[in-house]
């Protein structure tokens, strides 16, 4: 087999996320293959086109598509054609067994999938109320919240609030602070809290690789490992 990556040409008329996360599922499938990607995002003229097809003519290699565009499509594959190397368009497929399924034509305009939607608004006033209650800020103010994350410090209370703002879920996060009483908006909170927890031995590690301090950790009450049950119920659930 020979070892040297193969170029691999993603074309997509928006972002290239789709073409990414299918590429990313499928080259697992090929553990010994390697290979290299050339990313062409955002590929919605003619004159773009064939800048891709200059580049794949510099680069050659195999080509991953996800153009909606008839035309776009038909100057894509002849171009390949004309240069030898063979092209894939991963919506095609689908989208014409959802053709037959539904017995309708699909539109097939360039990022169809990015609309400003009752959903889209919904993730973008998450992302907001996550950024506004991050860290037990206005924590007398979590009325509005679909759920609460609390836990010590490094239990990814805050990059878990954003993946779920992602989905459109108000999350708030509430830091557990050694020997601080819990907020009274958290208290009263009748929706849904969820507590975080990481093990004793994996947080001080954690905090030692953050603050630089090995030498001199144990001098700083919330650096040893015997305070942190203590100080932070870091392996103890909360509710």
């Amino acid at each position: 087999m020979n070892n040297q990556p193969i170029i691999l040409h993603l074309v997509s008329e928006a972002t290239g996320q789709a073409l990414e996360a299918v590429m990313r599922a499928c080259s697992a499938q090929f553990q010994g293959a390697e290979f290299s990607p050339r990313n062409w995002n955002l590929v919605r003229t003619r004159v773009q086109v064939g800048r891709v097809l200059a580049g794949i003519r510099d680069e050659p290699g195999p080509v991953l598509s996800s153009l909606t565009s008839p035309d776009l499509q038909t100057m894509l594959r002849v171009g390949c054609a004309r240069l030898g190397v063979q092209v894939k368009n991963i919506l095609d497929g689908t989208i014409h067994f959802l053709e037959q399924q539904t017995g309708t034509v699909a539109e097939r305009h360039p990022g169809g999938q990015y609309v400003m939607d009752d959903s889209y608004r919904r993730r973008i006033d998450a992302m907001q109320y996550v950024i506004a209650h991050d860290d037990g800020q206005k924590a007398t103010d979590l009325s509005r919240a679909d759920v609460i994350l609390v836990g010590v410090s490094r239990t990814s209370k805050t990059p878990t609030c954003f993946y779920l703002a992602n989905r459109g879920i108000k999350a708030a996060n509430i830091p557990l602070v050694p020997h601080a009483p819990l907020p009274p908006g958290l208290v009263e909170f009748p929706g849904l809290v969820v507590g975080l927890t990481i093990d004793p031995y994996t947080l001080l590690e954690i905090r030692r690789s953050r603050v630089g301090m090995c030498k001199c950790c144990f001098k700083i009450p919330h650096m040893c490992c015997r305070k942190i049950p203590q100080h932070g119920y870091g392996d103890q659930p909360l509710r």
